[in-house]
């Protein structure tokens, strides 16, 4: 019993010693393990990046970075963590031999010891096994925050490359505002002094996508301060960057001594990347000289530039360079001097062109762009479509997008040249073939353009005559873009809604127009977009017109009024020209109301308002104005104040060059000479109609020309009322021989005019013969017409033949003149017709009063008193032709009987 109890006894001191040494060792690797965890809890620095974003998976990333420093430092004591293992361990079997030897002393048996060994052992492992786990785990956990740190490392990396690149000119796009947000966030948590280049360019960069540019001011000043010593570089962009935000400022002195300072501090560097910033200094001047309207000192700059950069070899100094020779071509433009900025294009061409270089083929493009651009400002419209087509033979199949714009614009001054050549199919296909190629392009600068190609196939299908087509055009541009909330696509919708309300008013349909332009009123009314507004006016304009032209003189005076109130006070150049505009039209609408005191009071309000302006769409409706003002002073019978308004235009615009205000010039001269002769004051009507001749003869303008037939037929009518047949006959054959031949309908009806009168004078003359033979030659020439205008020309020549062919004693041949208006006029709904018709029927009862022939002059007569709608008493009592049956007793009773 005594061994047995000694047995369990040293068996339990055996485990008491045992458990105790291993609390020991485990303390003992415990100890430096929390100290290692508590230090780095407390000592590793803030990572910056986990404070930049709330993105979560920054966060992750920070507690990964937790535990990657504290396997770092667990690998760091590994060492001494498995040496105090195997110094605890040892103790442990040294405690076990001891025991044994204590057995041995006291005889335990030998079974009894080799079961406790073994129970050792096992306790042992079992603790080494859970060790080595826990050591395992901390490696795999350290694996994972080495490959975290990683990736928050690349990152920053990457977000810290894309602000080293970026310019400073630039607004980032918004891929790469946020990396740029995340330098800049991480830039606010140090001190100025702690900041790297990279941290002042992301504060700079924040502050330019931001709009802000006095913070952009204040981030690059600051940068410049701390960089300058240190990196010119970077004290060069920090300067540019002022620059840009000085321009965006619009202080355009402080931007141009910016780029002067960059030239001082770095010009003599021979440093190429500094070199590129005194480039980019020299071009941006440059530019900033040219939009101050001083072309000169901008070629200077550009020329400067060709001349120290032009043989560098760096591929960025070289863009610049390129981009000075198309900024001197634009400058040489703006002179007036298109052939030396044709050359300026040609030398890009020619020294560039062959760059396999994205960026400069680009530039190369953009340069045939401009060529092609400039030969139709020069009126040479077959070499502009030349070089638009050169263009997309070597460009066509180019995949990069600033190329495809290029392309897409190319086509799109071809079919502008095409149009002007007069080839409205070749417009209207390279307009088709802009919708086929591009019209899915989601681009949005390229469906800009796919819309400008549809709004002018709708314009180029108007004046081809097919505006069912044009309608249709401009209703396609409604259907796909009306969703599209850019601004310039949603100008080009409201663009089109005008110009289908303009096309349905030319077919008559002025309900339809009116609906059109209403709805432009409907949905973009309210837009503050001055471009889209424009179009709002120019719907109520052309609404007023419209209702003008349908009658309702009161509903167009409301749409003329309603421009005055929401747009009068827009100081704008188009805004005054619509509203100037829309006051003369007001003007007029009055005045066919008979209101003209309010019709001159809105002539006055004009002058008053807008005399000033110097505008020429402005001035042309001021010379309206004072135009319309002097006739409806005629109208009045003020024929005075007429003559001085006339006059008034004569003084204020007769030395101004433009086409249209010369066009209100020669009208005013006419409607003098016109109010003269009213006036009996033939001389000076007859030298106010030459003055237009005198002035006007050479101009080959249509509507000029046109004043200067009615100027002459008007002279002729004064000189054949002075009782100078012979020079009003010479007139009207000056008429014939120089505008005989026009296809201008006006001019046409101008001659016809002519020839009529010429024909009056001749049988005035006595030559009852030649007069006949003219009227003949009007029949043959315009009989044929059936144009209102030519069809009433040719029912007077007729008249006035017939009449001559009864003074000539041909009264059958007159008869039959005269029932002959009666057959094809008679029916005519036109006023104008219907007293020619009338007159026929009168003169032709007095030939058959001459005749003789009672019953068939009382038949005439009955027709005659129809077709005026009463029978004149007076007037047959008063023409002696019927003398000769006045005594007649059927041509009595019938005379009574009409009584």
């Amino acid at each position: 019993m005594f061994r047995n109890f000694s047995l369990c006894l040293a068996i339990r001191i055996f485990c008491i010693g045992f458990i105790s040494f291993l609390a020991t060792g485990i303390l003992s690797f415990s100890t430096p393990l929390f100290a290692a965890t508590s230090s780095v809890a407390t000592s590793a620095p803030p990572i910056p990046l986990a404070t930049l974003s709330p993105d979560p998976k920054i966060h992750d990333a920070e507690r990964a970075a937790d535990k990657a420093e504290l396997a770092l430092e667990l690998e760091r004591s590994n060492d001494s963590h498995f040496s105090s293992l195997f110094a605890w361990v040892g103790t442990a079997w040294a405690t076990l031999i001891t025991l044994l030897v204590i057995a041995l002393t006291f005889k335990f048996r030998s079974d009894a010891i080799d079961a406790a060994t073994t129970a050792a052992k096992q306790e042992i492992a079992s603790q080494s096994a859970a060790v080595e786990q826990f050591v395992e785990n901390a490696r795999i956990s350290a694996k994972e925050a080495e490959n975290a740190l990683h990736e928050i490392r690349s990152r920053h990396a990457e977000a810290a490359s894309i602000v080293r690149e970026m310019k400073p000119e630039s607004d980032p796009e918004p891929s790469k505002r946020e990396p740029i947000e995340q330098v800049a966030s991480e830039a606010r948590l140090k001190l100025a002094d702690n900041r790297t280049p990279d941290d002042w360019k992301s504060l700079v960069l924040h502050a330019v996508y931001q709009k802000d540019f006095y913070s952009v001011l204040r981030e690059a000043r600051a940068m410049d301060y701390f960089v300058s010593n240190t990196s010119p570089v970077d004290a060069a962009w920090a300067i540019l960057a002022i620059a840009t935000a000085y321009k965006k400022l619009e202080q355009i002195p402080n931007e141009l001594s910016c780029y002067d300072e960059i030239e001082r501090r770095f010009g003599a560097s021979s440093e190429v990347d500094i070199q590129r910033f005194v480039v980019i200094a020299l071009l941006n001047k440059g530019a900033a000289l040219g939009e101050q309207d001083d072309p000169a000192r901008a070629i200077a700059m550009f020329d400067e530039i060709e001349h120290r950069f032009g043989s560098s070899d760096d591929p960025a100094i070289q863009r610049s360079v390129l981009k000075s020779l198309l900024n001197k071509s634009s400058a040489l433009s703006k002179q007036g001097d298109l052939a030396y900025a044709i050359a300026i294009y040609d030398h890009i061409e020619g020294r560039f062109g062959a760059s396999g270089e994205a960026s400069i083929r680009e530039l190369v493009v953009s340069a045939l762009l401009n060529k092609g651009t400039t030969l139709g400002k020069l009126g040479d419209p077959a070499s502009a479509i030349t070089t638009f087509d050169d263009i997309e033979r070597r460009f066509g199949g180019s995949s990069e997008a600033s190329i495809q714009k290029s392309i897409v614009a190319a086509l799109l001054n071809k079919g502008v040249a095409l149009g002007k050549q007069g080839d409205r199919a070749g417009e209207i296909a390279t307009y088709d073939d802009i919708e086929r190629r591009f019209g899915a392009n989601g681009e949005a600068s390229i469906q800009k353009s796919v819309v400008v190609a549809l709004l002018n196939k709708g314009l180029a299908l108007g004046k081809q005559g097919d505006a069912a087509s044009a309608i249709t055009t401009f209703g396609e541009i409604e259907r796909r873009f009306s969703a599209n909330g850019e601004a310039s696509i949603q100008k080009s919708v409201a663009g089109a809604l005008l110009n289908k309300g303009m096309a349905l008013g030319e077919q008559g349909d002025r309900a339809g127009a009116i609906a059109a332009f209403d709805e432009i009123e409907r949905r973009f009314g309210a837009n503050g977009e001055a471009s889209i507004q424009k179009w709002v006016a120019r719907a109520l304009l052309n609404k007023g017109v419209t209702l003008g032209e349908q009658g309702d003189r009161a509903g167009a005076i409301a749409a003329f009024d309603e421009i005055e109130r929401r747009f009068g006070n827009k100081s704008e150049a188009p805004f005054q020209g619509l509203l100037a505009s829309a006051l003369l039209n007001k003007g007029v609408a009055l005045g066919e109301q008979g209101d003209h005191a309010g019709a001159i009071t809105t002539f006055g309000e004009i002058e008053r308002r807008f005399s000033a302006n110097g505008e020429a769409s402005i001035q042309k409706s001021v010379a309206g104005a004072l135009l319309n003002k002097g006739v409806t002073l005629g109208e009045q019978g003020d024929r005075a104040g007429a003559i001085a308004a006339f006059d008034e235009i004569e003084r204020r615009f007769g030395a101004n060059g433009e086409a249209s205000i010369q066009k209100w010039v020669a009208r005013a001269l006419l409607n003098k000479g016109m109010a003269l002769g009213e006036q009996s004051d033939r001389a000076g009507a007859i030298a106010a109609f030459d003055e237009i001749e005198r002035r006007f003869g050479g101009n080959s303008e249509a509507s000029i020309q046109e004043l200067v037939v009615e100027a002459l037929l008007n002279k002729g009518v004064s000189l054949g009322e002075q009782d100078d047949r012979a020079g009003a006959i010479a007139i009207y054959d000056e008429i014939e021989r120089r505008f005989g031949f026009s296809d201008d309908a006006v001019i046409r009806k101008s001659v016809t005019k002519a020839l009529i009168n010429r024909n009056v004078v001749l049988c005035e003359q006595g030559d009852l013969a030649g007069a006949i033979t003219a009227f003949d030659e009007i029949e043959r020439r315009f009989g044929g017409s059936s144009e209102a205008s030519f069809q009433e020309l040719v029912a007077s020549a007729s008249l006035n033949k017939g009449m001559a062919l009864c003074k000539q004693g041909d009264r059958a041949g007159a008869i039959a003149i005269f029932d002959e208006i009666e057959r094809r006029f008679g029916d005519s709904g036109e006023a104008s017709m219907q007293k020619l018709v009338v007159k026929a029927l009168f003169n032709l009862a007095c030939t058959y009063a001459l005749e003789r022939n009672v019953p068939e002059a009382t038949l005439a007569l009955g027709r005659w008193a129809k077709s005026r709608g009463e029978f004149d008493a007076a007037a047959v009592a008063q023409d002696s032709d019927f003398d000769t049956i006045r005594s007649d007793p059927a041509f009595i009773e019938f005379l009574r009987h009409r009584s």
